[in-house]
C-alpha cells in the first residue's frame, strides 16, 4: 500500500530538515512524498530540492504563495495517480518512528486512522491521548466525539483513504481549513479506527497560524463552524447540539475583541441578538455545556464590563 505524504512548506528553513528526516527515515518505505513550496522567501525551497536529490520518493512543487489550503490542494491534485492513502505532515512538525507501520497489517480495516500526538516544545513534550484504548468509531460517534473536543479536527494526526478526497478540497484563503473539511471526510468514511498511541509531534511554534490571533482568524473560525453546524443540523441533528459550543465560542471571541468599534456596531448588534435568542432557547438544555451558556451570557454584557472582566483592550 503506497502512502502519499503531503508536506506544505512556507518559510520553515529552521524546522524543515527535522520534519523531512523523520519522514524519509520511516521503516515503512512505500511512500510518495510531495513537498509544496508555497512561495517561500527563505531557503525552504532550496532545502526541498536538496532532499529530492537525496531521495527519489520526493517530488517538489514550487508555486506562488497561496496559503496552506492552496498548497495542500496542489499536492492532492498531484497525488491522484499514486498512493492508496494520504497523510498530511506540517513542515514544522515531525513524526515518531513507526508512524506508518500500522498500514502494512491493517490497511483493510479503516478509511480514516486516528493517532494520538505530542504537544512538542523546544525542550519537552506533553502527550495528548484522546481515548484510553484502541477502538473503532462509527461515523456518528466520531462526529460526536469531535464536537466534544475528544477527537481534534486536525488532518495531520490522521491517515486517510485517498478516495475520501475525490470531491473534497480545502477552502483557499481561510484559516481553520481542517475544520472546514473534517466532518465531510468523516461522513464519507465507512471505517474509522483510533490507535491509542502518540506518534506525531505537534510543534508549538509561536509564529505559526494556529497561534496567531486577529480579526480574520476569528472570522474564519466562526465561518467554518457555521458551515459544519449547518451540515450536522441537516444530517446528524443529535450531534448538532454538542457542536453549538464551537459557534458560540467564536461568537464570544468576536464580541470580546471587536464590540464597540464603529465599523462593527451593526454586525455585533446582530451577534448580540443571536446570542440572546440562543441563550433563552438553550438555557435549560442539558446538552449545552454550562461554560458555553456563560460565554453566551457574557456576550450580552456592556463592553465596559467586558473590559473589566477580561482586562483586555477592545
Amino acid at each position: 500500500m503506497k502512502i502519499s505524504v503531503i508536506v506544505p512548506v512556507y518559510n520553515v528553513e529552521k524546522y524543515l530538515p527535522r520534519c523531512l528526516d523523520s519522514i524519509i527515515k520511516q521503516s515503512y518505505a512505500d511512500l510518495e512524498i510531495i513537498l509544496v513550496d508555497d512561495g517561500s522567501s527563505d531557503n525552504s525551497g532550496i532545502i526541498c530540492d536538496e532532499y529530492a536529490k537525496m531521495d527519489t520518493r520526493i517530488k517538489v512543487i514550487h508555486q506562488e504563495n497561496g496559503g496552506l489550503s492552496s498548497a495542500r490542494n496542489t499536492a492532492l491534485d498531484a497525488c491522484t495517480l499514486g498512493g492508496d492513502y494520504i497523510s498530511f505532515v506540517d513542515s514544522d512538525d515531525w513524526l515518531e518512528p513507526g508512524f506508518y507501520d500500522f498500514i502494512a497489517e491493517n490497511s483493510s480495516n479503516f478509511d480514516i486512522l486516528i493517532f494520538d500526538y505530542f504537544l512538542a516544545y523546544e525542550d519537552s513534550k506533553k502527550v495528548i491521548y484522546q481515548f484510553s484504548e484502541d477502538q473503532e468509531l462509527d461515523t456518528a460517534k466520531c462526529l460526536l466525539e469531535m464536537s466534544k473536543f475528544n477527537v481534534p479536527s486536525f488532518v495531520w494526526n490522521k491517515i486517510f483513504s485517498k478516495k475520501l478526497f475525490e470531491k473534497i478540497r480545502f477552502p483557499v484563503g481561510r484559516y481553520y481549513e481542517d475544520q472546514a473539511v473534517m466532518h465531510l471526510l468523516i461522513d464519507k468514511a465507512e471505517k474509522i479506527f483510533y490507535q491509542h498511541k502518540a506518534l506525531y509531534n505537534y510543534y508549538q511554534n509561536e509564529k505559526s497560524i494556529s497561534h496567531s490571533v486577529n480579526e480574520k482568524t476569528y472570522r474564519d473560525f466562526f465561518y467554518v463552524n457555521i458551515l459544519r453546524g449547518r451540515f450536522l443540523k441537516k444530517y446528524y441533528p443529535d450531534v448538532y447540539e454538542y457542536h453549538l459550543s464551537y459557534s458560540y465560542s467564536a461568537l464570544a471571541k468576536l464580541c470580546w475583541l471587536y464590540f464597540g468599534k464603529s465599523e462593527y456596531k451593526k454586525r455585533n448588534s446582530r451577534i448580540k441578538k443571536l446570542m440572546r435568542n440562543r441563550l433563552l432557547s438553550n438555557i435549560f438544555n442539558p446538552k449545552i455545556h454550562y461554560a458555553t451558556k456563560i460565554k453566551m451570557f457574557l456576550c450580552l454584557l456592556p463592553v465596559d464590563i467586558l473590559r473589566l472582566l477580561y482586562n483586555k483592550k477592545i
